[in-house]
């Protein structure tokens, strides 16, 4: 039976980069991670199949710095770029890309994006501002900017006011 190749999923910052070899269940497994060159083997998934990877990198990583961790749902790597400094162009030293990697968007960060550790409830307040100033406020909250119910005008002409027919029976 003939290896598969695993496909992965890639993301960076300035000083890292994110390699998830994205397989589930994987055992009897290999993974040797060199300054320029990550090589995996392994058997993952319900059916046992056999995969195996061999890439060199954009540019060198440090090895020392560098984390793994297995899960039953992939493998994720951290691996810490030797020369802190701009994004790299491509994960690979090879173009074109290959097929099996994709950009890993859940962690994917531009390069011109801050990195000021905003969490989700900053990001929250921050909208909630954003509303307020262009004169409403959160969904479902009428308070500024929004006319209120009594400055309404007052209009004879409903149609909800119509007698229904009676139900046939």
């Amino acid at each position: 039976m003939a290896m598969l190749t695993p496909p992965v999923l890639w993301a960076q910052r300035e000083n890292e980069v994110f390699f998830t070899i994205d397989l589930t269940d994987i055992r009897d497994y290999d993974c040797k991670v060199d300054t320029n060159r990550i090589t995996f083997t392994g058997i993952a998934g319900a059916d046992g199949r056999k995969y195996h990877l061999d890439c060199e990198f954009y540019k060198e990583i440090d090895t020392e710095k560098s984390k793994q961790h297995l899960t039953s749902r992939n493998f994720f790597l951290r691996l810490v770029k030797k020369e802190s400094g701009p994004y790299w162009p491509r994960m690979l030293k090879k173009t074109p890309k290959p097929g099996w990697l994709k950009v890993d968007f859940n962690r994917w960060k531009d390069e011109d994006d801050s990195d000021d550790g905003a969490d989700d409830n900053n990001k929250q307040q921050d909208f909630s501002q954003m509303l307020q100033n262009m004169g409403g406020g959160m969904p479902g909250d009428f308070g500024a900017g929004t006319a209120g119910l009594d400055d309404l005008p007052d209009s004879d002409d409903d149609s909800d006011d119509e007698k229904l027919p009676d139900l046939e029976s």
